[in-house]
């Protein structure tokens, strides 16, 4: 009887907790997944890419557009230009041939992109990385609002598009 009742005592204090907060995690991802679906999938219908229920995928010439949501710790968003600190961020990226930016990579300003890119506006609140060959918007949190979205495919297409004949953003 004693070994039952400590199996028990066991089950109620390890395994019945971690159950639950299983079970919260899942939901509170499917949550985040129908969320998202809508204005994640209009995006990739506007451009001509494709939506997998987790991420955003638009071949567009020679560069590529994607979106994608990732969950960061402490120590990933340590020393990496793309997150002030863990937690979950939604990435905007252009992927080139072309060499975008005169540096390995760089933090620059929407105002900066939006002066030397006709046509880039970057959206409020993210962050712009420039690499060597992609460009990188950063949203704190999962991205749902469509003009976002919309704004930051439109400035990544369009830093692809003017590197792609004019050279590299001169960034420093």
């Amino acid at each position: 009887m004693g070994n039952i009742g400590f199996q028990l005592i066991l089950l109620l204090i390890f395994v019945v907790p971690i159950g639950l907060l299983i079970f919260f995690v899942q939901m509170r991802a499917k949550k985040r997944r129908e969320m998202l679906a809508g204005p994640w999938s209009a995006l990739a219908g506007q451009y001509g890419g494709q939506f997998d229920g987790t991420r955003v995928f638009c071949q567009r010439g020679a560069h590529t557009l994607e979106l994608d949501m990732v969950l960061v710790s402490v120590m990933q968003a340590a020393g990496v230009p793309y997150y002030d600190d863990g937690g979950t961020y939604t990435l905007a990226r252009v992927r080139t041939p072309h060499a975008i930016s005169t540096q390995a990579s760089a933090v620059v300003s929407g105002a900066q992109v939006e002066g030397m890119v006709p046509g880039a506006r970057v959206p409020a609140g993210t962050r712009l990385v420039l690499e060597a060959q992609s460009a990188v918007l950063v949203f704190d949190g999962p991205a749902a609002d469509p003009a976002a979205l919309h704004a930051a495919f439109a400035t990544l297409d369009a830093i692809a598009n003017h590197t792609a004949t004019a050279g590299p953003l001169p960034v420093g």
